[in-house]
């Protein structure tokens, strides 16, 4: 079985997510699919948006093969 570039980056992006929320990714797609926003979610973390952009990019550029 093959990845794909968005298998990839959902990973990446699931991964960067869970990494500045201090929880694993299993717990925080539980979080997210029992309907808890994504942006209360960071806000209670502590997380400015512009970390959460840096992370992102940083994580998906490699996920994407730029």
């Amino acid at each position: 079985m093959s990845t794909t570039p968005a298998s990839c980056a959902r990973s990446a992006t699931l991964s960067a997510l869970s990494d500045l929320l201090g929880t694993d990714a299993d717990q925080l797609v539980v979080r997210l699919r029992a309907g808890e926003d994504l942006l209360a979610l960071l806000s209670e973390g502590g997380v400015e948006l512009e970390a959460l952009t840096a992370e992102l990019e940083q994580r998906l550029a490699p996920a994407l093969g730029a």
